[in-house]
């Protein structure tokens, strides 16, 4: 007999534990996001309006998912969202039909007349996939659920130092642009759908030191003394860190050959298993007509600066189809796909008129 109930602070030791026993696996390697220890923290930088629910069996928490509420851009208006994620069943319970009770009650709560409720989900992952593809779901009037977008995240291993730009001046944002920051992105969001609203109360909350990001760790391009192109560089090893749980065996012969690389050329070192990257994620991304040559400019100062620090990765994402994605050639990058799947009680909302979406995927 299982149920299902919101959760609190109290049993976030047991949700990291079950993450723990589900780490993701790629051809080449196995890693744990850990989000420890304070779990709901990373929601906060969106939205104070989040719950966690948990499936019980008996007294014991054997999977949990969340719900985050937040006012964003639809099709150049406003709209209310419902993001569904952090899913994660122990595996000793799976097969059981667990995550889709799991989401149907969260689903119960969650919808209403005029908003839309979403998720990502990783291509591969085919239960999931299975689920939110069945054209048969109905439920409390839903439609079925629709595959708005494929988005890439494209992850950058840091190695040589690039040459900079010379079209493009890269600097520092400063308090002297913050006003500057704001409009331009407010500007660029409401032109995305799903992008949150933002406003200079926002953005301050953002950047106030909590979470892990300042005004200093923005980067600015610069075309004839205008800003063309704005790139939050995030590092945030206090809202979750990617953890090495372990290299595949025929992986090791490229983590040899990687190491002989590293002496010669400087490389960062790679983690160990057990150990922990050291990655950036790219937020509040504008830049100025979608032109690849600006976002490769910024990229190429952020790998030269991160270089001297031995950061292993940049993380970025966005759809497959935005022109932006180009910027990335001259780098060795790992193209991770996944579905935006959505669905609403009012058909016209899941009209998907803007073909590039905004996803955050450093708060995912």
């Amino acid at each position: 007999m299982f149920r299902i109930r919101k959760l609190n602070t109290s049993h976030y030791q047991q949700m990291i534990h079950i993450m723990v026993t589900s780490p993701m696996k790629t051809p080449f390697i196995e890693v744990l996001f850990d989000k420890g220890p304070d779990i709901s923290l990373i929601n906060e930088v969106w939205s104070n309006k989040y719950n966690y629910y948990g499936v019980f069996s008996h007294n014991l928490l054997v999977g949990f998912g969340s719900r985050l509420e937040y006012d964003g851009y639809l099709n150049k208006g406003k709209c209310s969202f419902s993001y569904l994620g952090n899913f994660c069943i122990h595996p000793d319970y799976r097969q059981k039909g667990l995550f889709k009770k799991l989401v149907e009650f969260i689903l119960e709560e969650a919808i209403q007349t005029e908003n839309i409720c979403f998720s990502i989900v990783l291509k591969g992952n085919a239960p999931v996939e299975r689920y939110f593809s069945n054209k048969r779901y109905q439920f409390q009037g839903l439609l079925n659920f629709k595959v708005l977008d494929t988005y890439v995240t494209q992850s950058i291993l840091i190695t040589k130092r690039r040459k900079t730009s010379d079209d493009y001046q890269i600097q520092k944002a400063t308090e002297h642009h913050k006003t500057q920051i704001i409009n331009l992105l407010v500007s660029e969001f409401k032109r995305k759908n799903f992008a949150p609203i933002i406003t200079k109360k926002t953005f301050e909350n953002k950047i106030n030191g909590t979470y892990n990001i300042h005004l200093n760790d923005y980067i600015l391009a610069f075309k004839d003394s205008r800003i063309v192109g704005i790139c939050g560089v995030w590092k945030m090893q206090k809202l979750k860190r990617t953890k090495i749980v372990r290299y595949k065996s025929w992986f090791q012969l490229m983590l040899i050959y990687y190491k002989l690389l590293s002496k010669i050329f400087k490389y960062p070192r790679l983690p160990h298993s057990g150990e922990t990257l050291k990655e950036v994620y790219l937020t509040d991304l504008f830049v100025e007509e979608n032109n690849p040559a600006i976002l490769q400019a910024m990229l190429f100062n952020i790998n030269n600066e991160l270089k001297t620090k031995n950061y292993n990765l940049i993380h970025f994402a966005m759809s497959k189809t935005n022109p932006l994605l180009k910027a990335t050639k001259p780098f060795f990058a790992v193209s991770t796909y996944s579905n935006i799947y959505a669905t609403s009680k009012n058909l016209k909302l899941l009209s998907n008129e803007d073909g590039h979406p905004y996803i955050d995927i450093a708060l995912i």
